[in-house]
């Protein structure tokens, strides 16, 4: 079931929303303080412009985010169970997983 709607604009222009899972793992999960977040965004909207609408605190965003604000490259990002990239372009109920590695011995 879609959950896109649309609605007019200031300048009559039809401005849509589309929603968007956020799933976490590992190290985001503890950090976010929760599994995921069901989040609401532009249609055309891309992984990192969702995950920055997203407010889980400063540890979060530390461990998400290098200094000029773009992904680190170390998280994973996989869309509907292909892994992408932060500037794939999202879909309607489409389901985002970030995953950070894991260490140990």
């Amino acid at each position: 079931m879609s959950s896109l709607y649309c609605v007019m604009g200031l300048l009559k222009e039809n401005i849509c929303k589309m929603k968007v899972q956020l799933i976490y793992f590992a190290q985001i999960r503890q950090r976010a303080g929760t599994d995921s977040d069901m989040v609401t965004v532009p249609e055309g909207s891309t992984v990192l412009s969702a995950l920055k609408t997203v407010d889980h605190g400063e540890g979060f965003q530390q461990l998400l985010f290098d200094e000029s604000g773009s992904l680190r490259t170390f998280i994973l990002v996989v869309v509907n169970g292909v892994l992408e990239g932060p500037h794939a372009i999202l879909s309607d109920n489409d389901q985002v997983q970030f995953i950070s590695p894991i260490s140990g011995g």
